[in-house]
């Protein structure tokens, strides 16, 4: 804690981490080959197909970086304070990040993912979670 009970970015850091733990999450690992996720974020919505699961390669349609078909590397979701990526996770309230299509220096984040659906049934957020 800092000075006036403020939480030092440190403490909010570890707090998010904590709360990443027990958020809405589908692991990477846990696809197949062909499985299609429908990534609906704050601004876009965006059709992300498992290519490989073991080198973690999507083809990704939507949105202004991806505007045609383009096969890249999904990375994770990236945590709040613009810093580091949760790997291999995608997190309801998150940015999913992947590698730039053109730069493959730079990465891509895309707004805070609001719902999720694998192969057309909606996977997250929870549905008793809405219930409550």
């Amino acid at each position: 804690m800092t000075k006036g009970g403020r939480k030092s970015l440190d403490d909010r850091e570890a707090d998010a981490i904590d709360d990443a733990a027990h958020a809405d999450t589908i692991m990477f690992d846990d696809l197949r080959a062909g499985d299609v996720i429908t990534a609906v974020t704050r601004n876009n919505e965006y059709r992300i197909e498992v290519v490989d699961v073991a080198a973690a390669r999507v083809r990704v349609t939507g949105g202004k970086f991806f505007p045609e078909p383009t096969e890249t590397t999904f990375h994770g979701s990236g945590g709040p304070y613009g810093r580091g990526v949760f790997a291999g996770r995608i997190m309801l309230g998150y940015h999913l990040t992947f590698s730039h299509p053109v730069q493959p220096w730079n990465d891509v984040k895309l707004s805070r993912l609001r719902t999720v659906f694998l192969n057309g049934t909606r996977v997250l957020p929870l549905q008793d979670k809405l219930q409550q």
